[in-house]
Order: C-alpha cells, then structure tokens, then sequence
C-alpha cells in the first residue's frame, strides 16, 4: 500500500519559488521588482508560517528590499485545480 507524503510536492514548490526570485534579482536594476506569489492555502496554514513568509522575507533581506512581494493566500487569484 502506497503512503502519499508531501516530500515531492514540496520540493517542486520550493524549487519553482527558488527560481522565481533568482531570476529577477540577477538583473541587477535599481527599481524595486514585484514578485506575486499565489498558494491555496490560507494564511493560518503552518507551511505559510514555516516556509512561505520567512522564504520571502529572507529574499528581500538578501535583495536589500530591491524586491518585494504580493502575496496571494487561499485561491484569491483563482480556483486550485489537481488533474
């Protein structure tokens, strides 16, 4: 019997957002870049806590406030869709 774990979807998660502010941030442009960031999950979920705010949190740390984000929590952007 197959157990689903969350590992694989986490790590496309954290890869997909790694690359989404690398991107960017190379470019070296003295304008503030908006980077928009939309989950399903709402904002009391603990992977929002855990890995989603202090992630990009830390990316403006590292991109002295260079970029910054929109944050869009639980499907405001549209309907979550697994098929």
């Amino acid at each position: 019997m197959k157990t689903r774990t969350l590992a694989r979807p986490l790590v496309l998660v954290v890869a997909a957002l790694a690359l989404l502010a690398v991107l960017p941030v190379s470019a070296q442009s003295a304008e503030t870049i908006t980077l928009r960031l939309a989950d399903f999950m709402p904002t009391t979920h603990y992977f929002v806590h855990k890995a989603s705010v202090p992630w990009m949190d830390r990316v403006v740390q590292l991109s002295k406030t260079k970029v910054v984000f929109q944050h869009f929590p639980a499907e405001q952007l549209g309907k979550h869709s697994i098929r």
